[in-house]
């Protein structure tokens, strides 16, 4: 999986426009509750989400209260599942986007 850094929701936007994709609006606690999926040419998924997990409480470990604990700093994510080189080198010259990992 290939995560971004995305300014705010409302940039999904530059993302559709650039891929020619359409993200949809849907709901799950796994992946922190409100999150928008679109899906790519190649049948693989991408969401923007927020970099929480809400199954956590407290008394858990601290370090699981994000779903990217390791990108504590950003607080909403683009997961991408695609290795579609293309839409890969698309989303990273996109100005409101930052390639995290891989």
């Amino acid at each position: 999986m290939h995560v971004f850094a995305i300014r705010n929701e409302s940039d999904r936007h530059l993302i559709e426009e650039a891929l020619g994709v359409r993200f949809e609006p849907h709901e799950s606690l796994y992946r922190g509750g409100h999150y928008w999926r679109a899906r790519l040419p190649d049948n693989e998924d991408m969401r923007i989400r927020k970099n929480v997990d809400l199954v956590w409480s407290p008394g858990d470990p601290e370090d699981e209260r994000l779903a990217y604990p390791q990108h504590a700093e950003h607080g909403l994510l683009l997961e991408v599942d695609s290795d579609n080189l293309d839409a890969l080198a698309r989303l990273a010259r996109l100005p409101a986007l930052k390639r995290l990992s891989p």
